[in-house]
């Protein structure tokens, strides 16, 4: 029973050297250690910590017996009796959602990527802009082009620093499933149709938002 995929399963982000954000209470620390070979996990800030089904305990915050029900539901637990066949279809099961969620994070990391570059594009129109306001006197012209430059900087900050993480990740799914044409677009297409499509402004707020 992989505990890298359980923790996938879970909602678990991106690991670094072996660690990952305690996800569940909003942690943006790299607290959370997993050790793949021994099946065990540490939480470095409230010291505590145990193997998958502790893991899954604490995510949920169910007790043993929803945890096992859990495990079961996913396919991490067989049972004893499962045929060759079963087992065969499990390992295949594990595999296809295992590639498809490969899959979703790369199509989100090229969004992702795509958003950055359009921001860097935008703050570079901006600073034009507000340069030739302040040699104008355009006080009004300036002032919004200040608050636009500061808004976008933090929404490219928070790009940078969260662009793996599953909260981003969501956020682009739920872009996918709402507007799944701009999505393949911008994946496909790149930054130059961010440019263009109406919607841009929205994705800001909605996907960027959190960086204010």
């Amino acid at each position: 029973m992989s505990i890298i995929a359980a923790w996938r399963d879970l909602g678990g982000g991106p690991l670094r050297h072996g660690r990952g954000r305690a996800f569940w209470r909003g942690g943006d620390g790299w607290n959370i250690s997993l050790d793949p070979q021994h099946g065990r996990w540490y939480d470095h800030a409230h010291g505590e910590g145990g193997g998958v089904l502790r893991l899954v305990q604490t995510v949920l915050g169910c007790d043993k017996a929803g945890a096992l029900a859990w495990l079961t539901a996913r396919g991490f637990l067989q049972d004893r009796q499962s045929t060759p066949e079963g087992r065969r279809e499990f390992a295949r099961r594990r595999a296809a959602t295992e590639k498809e969620a490969a899959a979703l994070a790369s199509r989100a990391q090229s969004f992702y990527r795509h958003v950055e570059r359009q921001l860097d594009r935008e703050l570079a129109q901006l600073s034009v802009v507000l340069a030739w306001a302040i040699e104008n006197d355009a006080e009004v012209l300036g002032n919004a082009a200040g608050e636009m430059i500061a808004e976008r900087t933090r929404s490219l900050h928070w790009v940078r620093d969260h662009a793996t993480d599953r909260e981003m990740i969501d956020g682009f799914r739920h872009v996918e499933r709402q507007r799944p044409d701009l999505a393949r677009r911008i994946v496909t297409v790149g930054a130059a149709d961010l440019a263009r499509c109406r919607e841009w402004g929205q994705i800001i707020v909605d996907l960027l938002g959190r960086a204010a």
